[in-house]
């Protein structure tokens, strides 16, 4: 039984951007798992997690970032952009289509019923590009913007490269059209269709939408881009710029609690801000040494890694399909207990027998 939950951790992994997403599925586990707590407890759950998606976001485009400046650098970048998109592809389609048909398979047994067309759009990530569809598969909003992201950062590259002979030049014109881009059409948005004073509207209309948040994973690339051709700037005042990152993500939250949800800086600036945020923290935590305290570091890592698994069961599946039938009379601590050991199991199992297998392959024939 033991060795079900063995998972060998690899060396050369980097103990701050470990921590960063360490705290980001934990704080997305904690807003998620707040249906299992009772009435009273509901309220007081909230001062207990920042954007943990936002985080995802940022970390996310400093990997990918990094990735994928090392992969124009290689050379003709149209030769390399397929094994560019596999690699990321085996990495998260495997375990997400995973997820999805069980997911579907619950909910036709659980509900016998089952709209094929949320599905559909689920398959192809196109449940939030303009609407948020939240019926099958509510937490997949933040992937399908990752996805689309992925596809996309290749080809606007390509396009800039005609335009410009020096590819760094091109690359950070790159960066900063989709880190212009996107604020604008949130503008353009709240300009047109202005929503009311409602944290769930809000979400459905702005912060969920694919278009719209594209610049939070492209704040990480800036970042990846500062490291990887201007590292004296990157790593320059580290510790003062992650206390200015604490504190603008925590400002950001308390408009969360005191601020409308319908002006334009909710709709328009919050989001850019809040990336800011978190892009400013990076140089502080890629520079954290390991620490000596083994088991601290074990648990950290080990959550960072299946941390992708743990966000794609917990809500949905573990919450909706699973949780649902155990006995409702049962103390609300026990139902959230449940919930955070139910996630953690069927995340290590799907990381180890899915995820891990898929990339092992991608790393023998695409490297």
């Amino acid at each position: 039984m033991k060795k079900l939950f063995t998972i060998e951790i690899p060396e050369s992994r980097n103990f701050g951007l470990d921590l960063l997403r360490f705290f980001a599925i934990i704080f997305v586990l904690i807003n998620h798992g707040s249906g299992q707590l009772s009435k009273g407890l509901k309220p007081y759950n909230e001062y207990f997690f920042l954007d943990g998606v936002l985080l995802f976001f940022v970390l996310s485009g400093f990997l990918i970032g990094g990735i994928f400046i090392r992969t124009y650098q290689k050379g003709n970048l149209k030769s390399n952009i397929f094994n560019f998109w596999i690699r990321r592809w085996m990495r998260t389609l495997p375990a997400y289509y995973f997820t999805l048909f069980l997911i579907c398979l619950l909910q036709y047994l659980t509900f016998r019923e089952l709209d094929f067309n949320s599905v559909f759009k689920n398959f192809l990530f196109i449940q939030n590009s303009s609407e948020y569809d939240n019926y099958l598969f509510p937490e997949g909003w933040s992937l399908a913007i990752e996805e689309w992201f992925y596809l996309f950062l290749p080809i606007l590259t390509l396009l800039f490269f005609t335009f410009f002979s020096d590819k760094k030049k091109a690359f950070l014109c790159v960066i900063f059209f989709i880190i212009i881009l996107c604020p604008a059409l949130r503008f353009l948005k709240h300009n047109l269709n202005p929503i009311i004073n409602d944290a769930q509207v809000w979400d459905e209309n702005f912060r969920s939408i694919t278009p719209l948040r594209l610049d939070s994973i492209m704040f990480g690339v800036l970042g990846a881009f500062l490291h990887k051709y201007h590292p004296k700037l990157f790593f320059q005042s580290t510790t003062t710029k992650f206390i200015i990152g604490v504190i603008i993500l925590i400002f950001i939250r308390l408009t969360d609690y005191f601020g409308n949800f319908s002006t334009v800086f909710k709709t328009t600036f919050s989001f850019s801000i809040s990336s800011i945020g978190v892009f400013l923290m990076l140089p502080f935590l890629f520079s954290i040494k390991t620490p000596k305290n083994k088991y601290l570091v074990t648990f950290i890592t080990f959550t960072s890694l299946i941390s992708y698994s743990l966000y794609l069961v917990n809500a949905k599946l573990v919450q909706g399909l699973i949780l649902i039938h155990f006995d409702l009379n049962k103390p609300f601590y026990i139902k959230y207990l449940t919930y955070w050991i139910l996630t953690f199991m069927f995340g290590t199992f799907l990381y180890k027998f899915v995820e891990l297998p898929f990339m092992r392959i991608r790393d023998k024939y695409f490297k």
